[in-house]
């Protein structure tokens, strides 16, 4: 189930900054895990700032996107619920509301880009993040 969280608890950060670190620790792990962990308190304080869906099952959250405006800041399911639609589910809700979208990737993260490739979204320009020194590509999905 696809859930807008309109009432940021405790609770819910803790879950969604769980899911944040776990999955960014596990998918970038050409990036410095101090850089995640140093940029954890951060995420918690910008996310009640974003618009965020979950998908929850049994009240538990599975996987979340969160978007400032028609950036994507990021979509993150739990490892043992990926390959099941739910990161598809949670970008259809996206797009639903959105004409246009638009994300920021590292080139070494192969598995999002052809997730985000399969999913209608092109390439638009490339650049290095300043705070991992990592190539990163822009991404963009225009509502045909």
């Amino acid at each position: 189930m696809i859930k807008k969280i309109t009432n940021f608890t405790d609770d819910n950060i803790s879950a969604l900054a769980n899911i944040w670190l776990t999955e960014n620790l596990s998918a970038h792990d050409f990036v410095d895990e101090k850089y995640w962990l140093d940029n954890l308190a951060y995420f918690k304080s910008e996310i009640t700032k974003a618009n965020v869906w979950t998908a929850q099952e049994n009240n538990e959250i599975k996987g979340f996107i969160g978007l400032v405006d028609s950036y994507i800041a990021g979509i993150f399911v739990m490892e043992n619920f990926q390959h099941q639609g739910i990161g598809r589910k949670l970008l259809e809700q996206a797009k639903s509301e959105n004409d246009k979208l638009t994300l920021h990737v590292y080139q070494n993260n192969q598995v999002a880009i052809e997730f985000y490739l399969g999913q209608g979204f092109r390439k638009t320009a490339r650049d290095i993040d300043e705070d991992t020194n990592q190539i990163e590509l822009e991404m963009t999905w225009i509502k045909s």
